[in-house]
């Protein structure tokens, strides 16, 4: 039946399971039958986010990826909201999934700094990298922030795989803004990737030494902060145990302010 959906934001992981939150309902239009994977429900509201999966797994192509149909309404939100930038001088973008769409504190925690948010939830390494040409039509910006590769793990991915595409990303990015600065924000620990920790780490270390080797390429990472005792610190993470609260965005505030 009909819920209140007053405040309230819902998307998936993926691209062709849309929700409907005046309805309560769920429409899934997958791609031509592949891999199986699960759907998560992410529903949030200004402080909060609850994550559900799906008990019904959807079949998708392996790949899900090169032809993704979704984020529509997302993106052209974005496009109207780059339309709307009074100025692109020095600009910091900042370009990925959830953990950039849900900072909604960024301009008062980089109050000098001309900001733009262009995350949206659920984003995969592949839909960043479509999205790109769409997104980025202004003149270069001063640094792109980027976080990306978390949604990734959910595909089953070698920690391999997804730091190949990550770099690929990187390289489309740095070829059309060679003189602009990328600051790739370290894949965060979470209670609902524990089972991942091994290839987050492995990611994050890949993603240091590119940053090391690479003049234009710098990595920020914050995953030890939000571990305690070879745990994960729960106190820097919303309820669902995924997303960050406001005490673990203004830990990543203080690791980046210095490099943007």
């Amino acid at each position: 039946g009909d819920i209140d959906s007053t405040g309230l934001t819902a998307y998936t992981n993926r691209s062709w399971a849309t929700i409907d939150l005046n309805s309560g309902y769920i429409t899934i239009d997958a791609p031509n039958p592949g891999l199986i994977v699960p759907v998560e429900i992410n529903i949030c509201d200004q402080s909060t986010c609850v994550q559900r999966i799906l008990d019904l797994e959807v079949q998708s192509l392996p790949d899900l990826l090169i032809e993704e149909m979704g984020f529509e309404s997302e993106i052209s939100a974005l496009e109207k909201q780059i339309k709307n930038k009074k100025t692109t001088d020095d600009l910091v973008v900042f370009y990925g999934s959830s953990t950039i769409r849900l900072w909604n504190s960024l301009q008062d925690d980089f109050p000098h700094t001309n900001t733009l948010n262009l995350g949206f939830g659920g984003a995969f390494i592949s839909s960043l990298s479509q999205n790109f040409d769409r997104l980025f039509t202004f003149e270069a910006p001063k640094a792109i922030v980027l976080y990306l590769g978390r949604n990734d793990l959910s595909l089953g991915w070698t920690a391999e795989k997804i730091i190949e595409k990550i770099k690929t990303l990187i390289a489309k990015i740095h070829s059309r803004y060679p003189g602009t600065t990328i600051v790739n924000l370290s894949i965060k620990p979470s209670l609902e990737r524990a089972d991942q920790m091994e290839k987050i780490i492995k990611i994050n270390k890949a993603m240091a030494l590119l940053a090391k080797n690479t003049d234009f390429v710098k990595q920020i990472d914050f995953f030890d902060a939000l571990m305690q005792d070879g745990m994960v610190n729960r106190f820097y993470l919303l309820r669902d145990g995924l997303h960050l609260n406001a005490h673990g965005y203004k830990v990543l505030k203080n690791y980046l302010k210095n490099h943007i």
